[in-house]
C-alpha cells in the first residue's frame, strides 16, 4: 500500500511546489505593460504594412510616445485622431493625399541585360536572388509582372517594354485607405472582382453580369454581404451563399 501512497504524495507535493513557485516567479518578474499600448493597437488597422517606419502595428504600438501620431497612412486620420486622444495630445491632420508615383525610366528600351535569367520562377522575386536581377541598372522594371499580379485596382500593366503605369485619377485609385472604393461607371464584374481580392472570398458570376456598368460608391467598411447586397439591389440581381463561402451572383 505504502508503494502506491509514497509516489502519489511525493509526485503531488512536488506539482504544488513547482505550481507556487511558477506563481510566484510570474508575479515577481512580470513586465508591467502600458495600457496605452493595448488601447493604441486597438484602434491601429492591423495591416502591419510597415509604411510608418516600424515593424507592423505592434511596433508602432509600443514606441508611439517617441513616434509621430499620423504615421499611419491605411487608418488615416481617424485612426491619427484616436491616437491623439489616447495620448492626451492634438494631431494635426492634412487633407493632402500623398502617393507614390514612379519616375523610373528604367524599361527595356533604356537599360541592357547582363545575363539571360533561365529559372524555373519567372518571377522579379525569383531574379532578384541572382544578382539584384538581369538589367544593368539594379532600380529597373524586371518585367515579370510581380507588381501587376497584386496591383489591388489594375493600374499596372507589363508588357514588351516593361512597366506601363497608367495615369490615373488618384482618389479614385486611393480611396480603398479610407475604406472606400469609387466605381465611375466600372463593369460589374470588375468591381466584384476587386471586392473578392479585399475581402480575400471568391464571387462567381456570368459574363453577361459582368459586363453590366455600374456606377456610385461602396463603403468597404460594411461587412462582404452587406456590400453585396446594395450592388444587387441596384442593378436588380440576387446572390447567395454556398457551402465553402463562396458567393454566386445571378439575375
Amino acid at each position: 500500500m505504502n508503494a502506491v501512497i509514497m509516489p502519489v504524495l511525493v509526485l503531488g507535493l512536488t506539482g504544488l511546489a513547482m505550481g507556487l513557485f511558477l506563481a510566484f516567479a510570474s508575479k515577481k518578474f512580470e513586465v508591467e505593460v502600458d495600457p496605452k499600448i493595448e488601447q493604441i493597437m486597438g484602434i491601429l488597422p492591423g495591416a502591419n504594412c510597415g509604411g510608418c517606419g516600424f515593424p507592423g502595428c505592434a511596433g508602432y504600438a509600443v514606441v508611439n510616445e517617441g513616434a509621430g501620431m499620423s504615421l499611419c497612412a491605411p487608418g488615416g486620420a481617424s485612426v491619427a485622431e484616436g491616437i491623439g486622444q489616447i495620448m492626451g495630445a492634438t494631431v494635426e491632420v492634412s487633407d493632402e493625399k500623398i502617393v507614390a508615383k514612379v519616375l523610373c525610366q528604367g524599361d527595356n528600351t533604356r537599360t541592357t541585360k547582363i545575363y539571360e535569367f533561365d529559372g524555373e520562377l519567372q518571377t522579379c522575386a525569383a531574379m532578384m536572388l541572382y544578382a539584384g536581377g538581369d538589367k544593368s541598372c539594379v532600380y529597373s522594371c524586371l518585367g515579370h509582372g510581380d507588381c501587376e499580379r497584386v496591383c489591388p485596382v489594375n493600374a499596372i500593366k507589363v508588357n514588351d517594354k516593361g512597366t506601363d503605369i497608367k495615369e490615373v485619377d488618384v482618389f479614385e485609385y486611393i480611396c480603398w485607405k479610407d475604406n472606400m472604393m469609387m466605381l465611375n461607371g466600372r463593369k460589374v464584374g470588375e468591381t466584384l472582382d476587386r471586392l473578392s481580392r479585399y475581402y480575400g472570398r471568391n464571387i462567381w458570376y456570368n459574363e453577361e453580369i459582368g459586363n453590366i456598368p455600374i456606377s456610385g460608391k461602396l463603403d468597404l467598411r460594411e461587412n462582404m454581404e452587406d456590400v453585396i447586397n446594395i450592388i444587387c439591389q441596384s442593378m436588380f440581381l440576387q446572390y447567395k451563399t454556398d457551402a465553402n463561402n463562396n458567393i454566386i451572383i445571378s439575375k
